[in-house]
């Protein structure tokens, strides 16, 4: 179903695990996984001026600190997007959002 995938991530890095993970989905997906290493407020607007095609597959959003943060990250989310992106958002459990 999800052979061909494409998954466009944004991160910080600040966890140990993180760069290991990325570079073994990286090997394994090659050309159909990027992670973007920075602050999603810094690199997501610049991700948007770049308008890249094809649209990814996949968009994974931290929801951040609080409301304002989120709904820039998500604003940005959906300008990369197309009608057939899917969003995984992870920590929702913030009490802000």
């Amino acid at each position: 179903m999800f052979l061909h995938l494409k998954y466009l991530g944004v991160d910080d890095c600040r966890h140990a695990y993180t760069v290991g993970c990325r570079d073994y989905l990286s090997e394994m997906f090659r050309f159909r996984f990027k992670l973007l290493k920075g602050n999603p407020r810094n690199i997501s607007p610049w991700r948007v001026a770049q308008n890249p095609d094809p649209k990814p597959d996949l968009i994974h959003i931290v929801t951040g600190p609080d409301r304002e943060t989120f709904r820039q990250e998500l604003s940005n989310a959906l300008r990369l997007s197309n009608n057939y992106t899917r969003m995984f958002i992870e920590d929702v459990d913030a009490p802000d959002i």
